[in-house]
């Protein structure tokens, strides 16, 4: 690996504009773009300024950063027919996807298209009045019905493009995990997979939050073993990317920074990867802060503040057993159900036993987020699972490829 100081002028020049530019434009500015009433978006102007400068004054001493290489590509290596094959799983993901595209929308799609989906780019910026504000989901379909028209395939397209793009990054971390052909027949499952598919036709953020959950544990895994700037910033933006479609990636980012620590610790590794690691941390929650600093006024007076309607669904035992008796359990249901989870379970032990660091990640996302939702008195609703699916799927194929091992 070598290093060597440089100095970008054009890093020196965007970050010295940032930085201007907060000193320069006033509060007022943002409220007139967005067409809102004077002081109606609070402090959120005062953030967002507060925190292009900071980013602007990181961007001009990033320029005299080191650059590292390590000669390396992210992903490379990949054979001929396995671009084949990708290439082949991606045109059937799509094409699966689209006869139901132009279906009629239901409730919350319709509150999408007409709450986030039809208004002006910069009122969407700005907006957060409940949470059925998936915010850069809202900006991406917004964008497709002002080229394609207000039509329901239209406001569902960045959702199908996720849906097939999460076969690509299920690759990518499969194949780090569990080989590159184990990785392609989980890429198959979630291909004709009953739930990918619906969600996948479903305009909201969950389709774009299982991609960048997956992306962006796969880059994890890479810069915590590569540990080049290059990799940490990829996983940084991933993140960010990840946290402005749907909040709820807030828990994947908890499981890498619970797990890097202890792992940091226990090997008492150097302090230039502790360096690189807290920075790119940092920089996700400050521009992915930045990027919500202009709605989060509005989020903590109105969505933040909803409460579930009291429901069996808060009771983490009632949800088990009821989602056990709608399988109307039998002796072939109870057989099937059997082999599952001893598949489920030769996969992730496996899995620990390998590769501790990608299994833990895997499973404590899910656990923080549904411990989070219980302590909130949340309703356990199935949809804040889905960026798990992924994970499933490479224990379930790990795990029957290795019972005849076992």
């Amino acid at each position: 690996m070598t290093a060597r100081a440089i100095r970008s002028p054009l890093m020196i020049a965007a970050g010295a504009g940032l930085a201007i530019a907060a000193i320069l434009v006033p509060n007022a500015f943002f409220e007139q773009v967005s067409g809102r009433a004077p002081h109606s978006l609070a402090w959120g102007p005062t953030l967002f300024r507060v925190l292009l400068a900071l980013h602007g004054i990181i961007l001009m001493l990033a320029s005299f950063a080191k650059r590292q290489s390590d000669g390396g590509t992210l992903g490379a290596g990949m054979s001929r027919r396995t671009w084949i094959l990708l290439g082949a799983l991606t045109g059937i993901a799509v094409l699966l996807r689209i006869p139901t595209l132009n279906s009629c929308l239901w409730l919350d799609e319709v509150l999408t298209m007409v709450s986030y989906g039809r208004p002006p780019l910069a009122w969407i910026f700005t907006a957060f009045p409940d949470q059925n504000q998936h915010l850069l989901y809202s900006l991406l379909a917004h964008g497709s019905m002002q080229i394609f028209g207000q039509q329901a395939w239209a406001l569902r397209l960045p959702s199908v493009l996720f849906g097939a793009g999460s076969v690509w990054a299920l690759f990518l971390l499969g194949r780090r995990l569990i080989g590159e052909t184990q990785a392609l027949l989980a890429c198959a499952l979630m291909t004709v997979s009953y739930h990918h598919i619906w969600f996948s036709g479903n305009a909201r953020g969950y389709m774009g939050l299982l991609f960048f959950t997956l992306l962006a544990t796969w880059l994890w895994l890479e810069a915590m073993d590569r540990d080049v700037w290059r990799t940490w910033l990829f996983y940084a933006a991933s993140v960010v990317m990840g946290l402005w479609i749907h909040m709820t990636m807030l828990f994947v980012v908890a499981a890498h920074v619970a797990i890097f620590a202890i792992v940091w610790l226990r090997t008492g590794r150097q302090l230039a990867q502790l360096t690189r690691a807290a920075a790119s941390f940092a920089l996700c929650g400050t521009v992915a802060l930045q990027l919500y600093a202009l709605a989060l006024p509005e989020f903590l007076r109105t969505a933040a503040a909803e409460v579930s309607p009291d429901s069996e669904w808060t009771n983490p035992l009632w949800v088990v057993t009821e989602s056990i008796r709608s399988l109307r359990i039998g002796f072939a249901s109870s057989a099937i159900l059997l082999c599952g989870a001893v598949m489920v379970a030769a996969g992730f032990l496996d899995i620990l036993r390998r590769q501790p660091r990608a299994a833990w990640a895997m499973i404590l996302p899910a656990l923080i987020g549904g411990g989070s939702m219980l302590a909130l008195g949340h309703n356990l609703w199935p949809r804040f699972f889905f960026f798990s699916m992924g994970f499933g799927l490479l224990i379930v194929v790990h795990g029957a490829m290795e019972l005849p091992r076992l």
